[in-house]
């Protein structure tokens, strides 16, 4: 005949049991909710940082007389300092010096989209729209930010994809040249965070920032709607 002690042990065993089935089923439940929270986070926190991009290329053009900062593209053939290092005096309080332990931060966190996986590059792009000769454009030139007849449609700033090492988007050949895009369209799941030239960022699908089927083009200045 088993002991009360026994008994009480087995009852307290199968407890125990169900207090774990019971913390297993609100584990499940609740990690849905956390993988959802820690991405929303991301997003504005990605949302955050591309609105410090517009803020600080509007502060540079504010500096230059409306002239609009240049990418790795064409800042050294220019003799002038590629768009990252000259706004880091408007995003760090201090102009650029050297790439020091203070740009390195700048690097993985202002420029950086908490999305990415990468480090020391840029998440980024600048739209070399801006930067290009009229022969590069066949035409019409928008290094005066004042040139571009609708701000508010045409993208300053997309984000790159994990093959990319520069800091800027050749939107231009993907007319020209049929060229594979450098940008990630769905870095955030399902869609990517894109800054304008007035400084506004929007969450977009892809086929809403360029579509060859239907000519929609909001990187190209002359065709952004």
């Amino acid at each position: 005949m088993r002991s009360i002690a026994a008994v009480r042990r087995a009852m307290t065993l199968l407890e125990l049991l169900v207090v774990v089935a019971v913390i297993a089923v609100l584990i499940a439940l609740v990690l849905p909710s956390l993988a959802a929270a820690r991405k929303s986070g991301r997003r504005t926190l990605c949302v955050a940082r591309e609105r410090e991009l517009g803020n600080a290329s509007l502060f540079f053009r504010e500096d230059s007389g409306d002239i609009m900062p240049r990418s790795s593209h064409s800042a050294f053939a220019s003799r002038e300092m590629p768009w990252g290092y000259a706004m880091v005096k408007y995003i760090a309080g201090a102009p650029f010096e050297s790439e020091d332990a203070q740009w390195f931060d700048v690097l993985n966190s202002d420029y950086h989209c908490p999305f990415d996986m990468r480090r020391n590059r840029f998440s980024y792009g600048y739209n070399v729209y801006y930067e290009l000769t009229a022969v590069e454009t066949n035409g019409e030139t928008w290094r005066s930010a004042t040139r571009v007849p609708h701000p508010s449609t045409t993208i300053l700033f997309g984000e790159l994809n994990d093959e990319s090492a520069t800091d800027h988007v050749m939107a231009h050949f993907w007319v020209q040249f049929d060229a594979p895009k450098e940008i990630a369209p769905d870095r955030h799941d399902p869609d990517a965070a894109y800054v304008f030239l007035d400084g506004h960022v929007e969450h977009l699908d892809d086929v809403q920032t360029f579509s060859e089927m239907t000519g929609l083009n909001k990187w190209n200045p002359e065709t952004a709607p």
